[in-house]
């Protein structure tokens, strides 16, 4: 049988739907059961295609997906990679464990920062509100001369865009951490400041 609408609708139409009348009561008692679990599952276990539906929508802004992360020493930038885990610089978070947060709504929370990696300098924030991943690609093509661009916080001044191209691709060993050897590195010229950091 196939039922349409959201969750809410789908467990009316199980609990109403005229077709389901032909269902005994033990295999209509266990669908309805079936959907309640659904629907009091954390939002992780299913969130994927009722997130792909929201980056779809005309309404969605790559600026959806993008935080401001403020610390004691500064303010950084952060994007969602799952509903609840967002993702910054080493450099920005640096030693603390928790930062706060605001998104393009204004609106503050806080994060804990589950694990750093200072040879690709990446944080993993742990967050208490839920957010739209960023989309990514399935694999990293990207080439010389294509136009990119960057989305932050240059000198405060928050959600910000500019635009450049990819000057070159480069392995060469971590300029600030030579012992953990070669990466390997996008070079772009799109213009950033302190506050594009993430």
């Amino acid at each position: 049988i196939a039922v349409k609408g959201t969750l809410l609708e789908i467990l009316d139409n199980l609990r109403t739907n005229d077709n389901l009348k032909a269902l005994n009561n033990s295999s209509r008692d266990k669908l309805i059961a079936t959907a309640f679990a659904i629907e009091s599952s954390p939002i992780e276990s299913y969130q994927s295609e009722s997130l792909r539906s929201v980056k779809l929508s005309d309404d969605y802004l790559v600026e959806d997906s993008i935080l401001i992360v403020d610390t004691l020493d500064g303010m950084g930038t952060g994007f969602y990679t799952k509903p609840y885990h967002v993702l910054s610089n080493q450099h920005v978070v640096e030693d603390a464990e928790f930062v706060n947060l605001r998104n393009m709504n204004g609106e503050e929370f806080t994060g804990e920062v589950v694990d750093t990696d200072i040879a690709t300098d990446l944080a993993l924030i742990k967050v208490t509100k839920r957010g739209i991943p960023l989309k990514f690609a399935d694999s990293c093509k990207v080439q010389r001369r294509e136009n990119v661009f960057t989305v932050g916080h240059p000198k405060g001044y928050e959600y910000s865009t500019s635009r450049g191209i990819v000057s070159s691709i480069r392995t060469m060993p971590n300029p600030f951490y030579k012992a953990v050897g070669s990466r390997t590195y996008i070079q772009t010229d799109a213009s950033i400041s302190s506050g594009n950091s993430g």
